[in-house]
């Protein structure tokens, strides 16, 4: 069961339902909504992927095969850009 531990130097706060990601000291900021707020906020709280596929599944018409594969690009190309790391 993967799970995830978000980069120390990060802070994040959701304004009018955007996420806004900071990073200090990479003075970055990235901007998530819809199901990408969704799946950094299910990951920064620490839970499991099978609980975000389970959520996204349940929020979006889209297929179960669909959601899996578009959660896993978007986990590794958060992981890719330093932002969060899977540990499991």
């Amino acid at each position: 069961m993967a799970k995830f531990r978000l980069k120390k130097s990060l802070a994040y706060r959701k304004i009018d339902g955007v996420l806004y990601v900071t990073d200090a000291v990479e003075s970055s900021l990235h901007e998530f909504n819809g199901a990408g707020a969704i799946i950094w906020e299910m990951s920064a709280h620490g839970r499991p992927r099978s609980a975000i596929l389970e959520k996204i599944t349940g929020e979006y018409d889209v297929a179960l095969a669909t959601a899996s594969r578009d959660i896993d690009e978007f986990l590794n190309t958060l992981e890719e850009k330093g932002l969060l790391e899977i540990v499991g």
